[in-house]
């Protein structure tokens, strides 16, 4: 499929995504503001999430606001059969997914987005972390099955170990805030290509 219509700003729509509570997070911490071409977004399955966040376009996925437990069997099912997503992602030119793997959401409903907006002939970038060690084997081998459908459905793939926080021999409020930098400028590295590619 081709690119979409012009929008009156005249560029292509950008719709940069938090999946997750994670993914949320980091979409909270961007300070990027949403403009006639580009638009924030915040998907998750725990409604308590979805109150917290500054974020004004919210998409609910789960019937009962309840998270999914970590399970992203669970997480994968609940985006299947939510119609709402085709709307988020058949009407722009690009997506941009931000989430934390390992988890329920983030690692059941971030490939999901990612396949539908490839079918569409969308773009689709990400940025992903991956869990700390102390979070245990059984979250790092779901986050890396997730890694392996996301790799599938991106235009490019890019991947922030959480271990590295505690590598830097910093405070954890200082080291968290670098992390949240490496993403805003991942983001608006991925907005330039985009928009440069759409001339």
């Amino acid at each position: 499929m081709g690119m979409r219509t012009l929008n009156r700003s005249g560029q292509k729509e950008v719709k940069i995504v938090g999946v997750g509570g994670a993914g949320i997070n980091i979409l909270n911490n961007l300070n990027i503001k949403s403009n006639m071409a580009t638009e924030l977004w915040a998907i998750n399955t725990d409604s308590k999430s979805l109150v917290r966040s500054k974020i004004s376009n919210k998409i609910q996925l789960s019937n009962d606001g309840k998270g999914m437990g970590g399970d992203s069997i669970k997480g994968w099912l609940v985006a299947k059969q939510a119609d709402k997503l085709v709307g988020l992602v058949k009407d722009t030119d690009a997506v941009i997914l931000l989430s934390g793997l390992g988890g329920g959401t983030g690692s059941g409903v971030t490939p999901v987005i990612a396949k539908l907006a490839k079918k569409f002939g969308i773009k689709v970038f990400a940025i992903a972390t991956m869990p700390f060690k102390h979070e245990g084997l059984s979250r790092r081998k779901k986050a890396e099955i997730t890694l392996g459908e996301l790799s599938a459905n991106v235009d490019v793939l890019k991947i922030i170990e959480n271990e590295t926080i505690n590598a830097m021999k910093t405070d954890l409020s200082t080291a968290f805030g670098h992390i949240d930098m490496v993403f805003k400028t991942e983001v608006e590295n991925f907005i330039k290509t985009i928009k440069s590619e759409k001339k």
